[in-house]
């Protein structure tokens, strides 16, 4: 990387360009004075004193007891300011609940398929506790490696897959009623919580750009969407454990709407899906 290279970077650190420039020329030569300083950044001497104050004042430079002025070196600076955004990112999180009448933030709507994606990437990387995520086999493809590793790392991972999906090192529960979730949605279903901190609800359709999901940190809709896909899982995997002449009993017992469209990924459970994607549709 080039000297405007290296500036840029420190841009990116908040250095204006003259405290980058005259940043760098007293790492290259140490203790100097402010003549010197402007002499080796290209810097007039009307701004050099001023520029060497912000530098000060900012941790990046210290003064010598002859009055010249000493580079700190980066890799102290940088962990200062890193130690310093840290504390100010965990003071803010910490006081914006106290300022706001409402919990949680207000929902987004992320439109086209490739956002989608990427939304869900940064809601499962970002996981420390658990996610809990129901779609469809394209879309688990995606996300993945972003799971595998947050296992990895010692998040719960639960996933419900509509439809066949088996990948190595996560647990997928495996939903029977396709046709149903899509159909009755108008394309793949997309559901997607993390510690109940950020949430994803939406429809994957056909065409790419007409995709949409509602993204929110709001606690309420995170547990709703988080009960939504365990309450599933656990239908299912109640019924998966269950010997066949029991399930046969209970399909007839459990003959209600509200029990076929709870029940409609267990197999052999539902005889009639257009049935059940009309009052779908209807409600």
């Amino acid at each position: 990387m080039n000297l405007e290279g290296v500036v840029d970077q420190l841009s990116r650190l908040g250095f204006s360009q003259p405290e980058a420039r005259a940043y760098l020329a007293l790492l290259g030569k140490s203790p100097a004075t402010g003549y010197e300083v402007a002499k080796n950044s290209g810097l007039s001497r009307g701004q050099i004193y001023e520029t060497l104050g912000r530098l000060e004042s900012a941790g990046a430079v210290q003064r010598t007891l002859d009055g010249k002025y000493l580079a700190v070196p980066f890799r102290e600076f940088a962990h200062d300011k890193l130690a310093t955004v840290r504390e100010a990112i965990k003071e803010v999180e910490q006081a914006l609940p106290q300022l706001s009448d409402t919990r949680g933030e207000a929902a987004l709507i992320v439109y086209g398929y490739a956002n989608l994606v990427l939304r869900a990437l940064e809601i499962v990387h970002g996981a420390t506790r658990n996610v809990f995520l129901a779609c469809f086999p394209p879309e688990l493809e995606k996300l993945a490696d972003e799971l595998i590793a947050a296992k990895e790392r010692g998040v719960d991972v639960n996933v419900l897959c509509y439809g066949d999906c088996e990948l190595p090192g996560l647990d997928v529960v495996q939903h029977h009623g396709i046709f149903v979730v899509r159909t009755g949605n108008g394309g793949r279903s997309f559901h997607l919580v993390a510690d109940r901190h950020a949430s994803m609800m939406g429809v994957v359709r056909e065409i790419e750009e007409d995709t949409s999901a509602l993204w929110s940190r709001n606690e309420y809709f995170c547990t709703s969407v988080m009960k939504y896909v365990a309450a599933d899982m656990s239908i299912l995997r109640i019924f998966e454990a269950l010997p066949r002449s029991e399930l046969t009993r209970l399909k007839r017992q459990l003959n209600t709407t509200a029990d076929r469209i709870g029940m409609v990924g267990v197999p052999g459970i539902v005889d009639d899906p257009m049935e059940l994607i009309d009052y779908w549709r209807a409600s």
